[in-house]
């Protein structure tokens, strides 16, 4: 199910401020997050692509980043991050 605006901005900066794979130090012209995704396991668990800008290509390689969100509250957290479906292992598995 597609995830509503407010939860993707929500979902938006998580992934801009987390510390996971250093996300938070790259610039927010170098990459964009593309749509995101809410997982069959219900509310509660995200997937989300973060896609490099045209003129970050060469320096930011595209990936998929699981979240989760806690009940009752509209914080997201990143979990993992991974390239190539590869990586984050973290999640429901459907």
């Amino acid at each position: 199910m597609n995830a509503s605006v407010s939860q993707k901005m929500a979902i938006t900066t998580a992934i801009q401020t987390t510390s996971v794979a250093g996300l938070s130090s790259v610039p927010s012209t170098n990459c964009t997050v593309g749509k995101a995704v809410q997982l069959v396991e219900g509310r509660y668990w995200a997937r989300a692509s973060i896609m490099p800008m045209p003129d970050a290509r060469d320096t930011f390689q595209g990936s998929i980043t699981a979240l989760a969100r806690s009940g009752g509250t509209h914080t997201w957290t990143v979990l993992g991050i991974g390239t190539s479906e590869v990586g984050c292992r973290v999640g429901p598995a459907a």
